[in-house]
């Protein structure tokens, strides 16, 4: 619909071959099986959309979890998604691609990952900093084409004027501080802009 936009984004695993084939057909997936269900939609409410979300999140799973079987290959991705209507966001996301908010209350990470620290951090057993640079930060608890079923998280935003979502991998948050990031962000208000000044801080760091 016009006042209604899917955006995606998804870091493929397993190899450069694999891992980059995970993260476009996931995307694909999500978005064709998105959009030919929106167009059949009678209810476009919140809980429609939600539902909708959740279809498309699982459809991607298993069309990556098929082609890795065929394939023999272990093959995944991580996917955050957001379904913008009107002035709410629903996002989505398995594994560690996050989405931030940027807002008048600055910078504020809607998502959680689906990592062993971010478990880790969770009990108390870890700090944010120290989460940063453990040796197993990269230790996914969920994916995307791993198992059959997938279990996605859904965050609901209430959107205010002014405010932007930022949807990124950890080539991003994991070589740039959020404050870093939060800077960028405010510094820049053109999107296009913006994404080339995060990539190339990203760049710097050694991303």
């Amino acid at each position: 619909g016009a006042d209604t936009l899917l955006c995606v984004v998804a870091d493929g695993m397993g190899g450069h071959e694999c891992g980059e084939v995970a993260a476009s057909v996931a995307v694909e997936t999500i978005c064709d099986h998105a959009r030919s269900r929106f167009t059949d939609m009678r209810e476009t409410g919140v809980a429609a959309l939600e539902n909708l979300l959740d279809e498309a999140f699982q459809e991607a799973n298993n069309t990556v979890k098929g082609m890795a079987e065929e394939r023999h290959n272990d093959m995944g991705t991580t996917l955050v998604a957001t379904l913008i209507s009107g002035r709410t966001a629903l996002v989505a996301n398995v594994g560690d691609s996050r989405a931030y908010l940027v807002g008048n209350q600055g910078l504020s990470q809607v998502t959680k990952d689906h990592s062993l620290v971010a478990r880790m951090v969770d009990q108390k057993r870890l700090s944010e900093e120290e989460a940063r640079h453990h040796p197993h930060s990269n230790i996914l608890l969920r994916t995307v084409g791993t198992e059959r079923n997938v279990e996605i998280d859904i965050f609901r935003v209430d959107l205010d004027a002014g405010d932007r979502l930022l949807l990124c991998s950890d080539g991003l948050w994991g070589e740039v501080e959020d404050e870093d990031i939060e800077a960028i962000a405010n510094h820049y208000e053109d999107p296009r802009v913006c994404v080339r000044e995060l990539i190339r801080a990203a760049h710097h760091s050694g991303g």
